[in-house]
This record gives C-alpha cells, structure tokens and sequence, in this order.
C-alpha cells in the first residue's frame, strides 16, 4: 500500500497578540504521494522550512488538517484465547469453536519470537491537539526530514554514533543499525574510516552529507530536504542532486525544498 501525505488548509502563526505576529503559512494545501519526486520553490522566508516540518507532525496546524495515509506499524500478534463453553449455548457451536482454537494455537506456536509481529495499515489524522499523537514513531519513521543546518541534527561524540542514533530510536537493533551507518557513509560520499571521527571536525557540506546519512539510515518511504545543496561548491552540488536522483530511482519519494529554480529545473 502506498503512503499518503494530504495537508489540508493548514495555517501557522506565530506570536498572535504581540507586534510581532506573523502568519507564515495561510491556508495551505498540498497532496504527496509515494513515488513522486517534487520541489517547493520560494524566497527566503516565504515558510518553505515551517510547511515541511508539518509532513511529519514536527509542527501542528493552528487551523485546517494533516492526513497521513497507509502509515505502516508493526503489530504483535497475540496468543489466541481459549474458547469457554459458558459462552455458547450448545455443546456443537462449543467444540468447534474449541477446534478452531487448538488450531489458532498450533499455528502460533509454530511461530518464532520475530515471526509473532505482523504489519498492518493505519492512518493517522491530525488537526490543532496537545493530545499525544498516536503511532507518531511510525510515521516518523517513514518520512525523514534533513534540515539545512546539519549543525542542528549532529551531537553525538563520533559520526557513527549520530549516523545510529535515529535508526535504533525506531526499533532497529544496534548491530543492524552499524551496517547502515557504513552503507550510508559511502552512499553520501564520505569514506568508511569517518565513522570513528568527530562531526564537529568536519566542513559546513561534510556535516549536511552526516545528517543526511542520519536520515537514510532510518530507511524513510518519504526524503524531505530542506535547501540540500546550500553552501556545496559546484561538484558538491552535482553529487547530492545525483544521489536524490538514484534514491527517487530506487522509490524513494523526494521533496526538496529551495529557492534555486536552476537546482529544481535539474532536479
């Protein structure tokens, strides 16, 4: 089942009351599907940035919706209940409901501890809520956000260790999540041997190539960057906008966010 994303007549306003009030988003809408490849192109300060933090519920809209559709979760599967014949009123519906259950059982049984999960398809809606919001993990695990500043998306005491931090937080387990780090490394253009390195000894377009790997190591359906080749000198920039190429290649849904109308006639 293909993922969703529908925004639906979002407004955003900051400072309401103060002289410093701003709307920044006024009664936006837009549809995203899986598989498609799209650039949100404006000026600085036009709320590109404010827009893309609501496609994976970092932000809620002050007003109008958020639908997220076919989020994949994963379910345990639970042991079937014993039938108890109190609850039937004849002996016939009670036996085979009991025969029903000793199969149920047999085939649970025959399930190892990683079989006992199964996937299943929810979607998840959202408007205006302090309420926690349900199967939030799930949905960020599919779409993935890289921000423009990698400063703000780094903090851990080796590349590795910020390269994992996302992936084991939704549930992949640490020796799993080193294999990616070293997948995705190389992906971004970085060699192996700077995985034990510091982040913060790195360039402004080595910490963006980090973050991103960050986000590629939690496997995301949806990419959304915002503003992925700021600061890249020209051979940088032909790299990552040929990296987002072969990712949309592979499925990967891409979102770019810039105000470089060459970039995006590339793209």
């Amino acid at each position: 089942m293909q993922i969703e994303i529908k925004v639906n007549n979002i407004t955003k306003e900051y400072n309401k009351g103060f002289p410093t009030y701003i709307k920044v988003l006024d009664n936006v809408s837009v549809q995203i599907k899986e598989g498609e490849a799209i650039s949100i192109i404006g000026p600085t300060g036009s709320g590109k940035t404010t827009l893309i933090e609501h496609f994976n519920a970092l932000l809620l809209p002050d007003t109008g919706s958020l639908n997220f559709l076919n989020i994949p979760i994963t379910k345990k599967i639970k042991k079937p209940k014993k039938p108890k014949q109190k609850n039937f009123d004849n002996i016939e519906d009670f036996n085979a409901q009991y025969d029903l259950y000793l199969k149920k059982l047999e085939d649970y049984k025959n399930l190892n501890k990683k079989e006992r999960v199964e996937i299943v398809y929810t979607d998840i809606n959202i408007v205006k809520t302090k309420k926690r919001i349900k199967n939030i993990k799930a949905l960020r695990k599919q779409v993935g956000v890289v921000f423009q500043f990698a400063e703000y998306q780094l903090f851990e005491s080796t590349i590795e260790k910020d390269i994992i931090f996302g992936a084991i937080s939704m549930g992949i387990k640490k020796d799993k999540a080193k294999e990616l780090a070293a997948k995705y490394i190389q992906m971004v253009g970085l060699p192996l041997d700077y995985l034990q390195r510091s982040p913060f000894n790195l360039s402004g377009g080595q910490k963006r190539r980090v973050a991103l790997a960050g986000i590629l190591a939690m496997e995301p359906k949806f990419l959304v960057l915002d503003e992925p080749t700021a600061g890249l000198d020209p051979q940088g920039v032909e790299e990552m906008l040929q990296l987002f190429h072969d990712l949309y290649k592979n499925g990967t849904t891409i979102i770019i966010v810039t105000h470089d109308l060459d970039n995006a006639l590339k793209w």
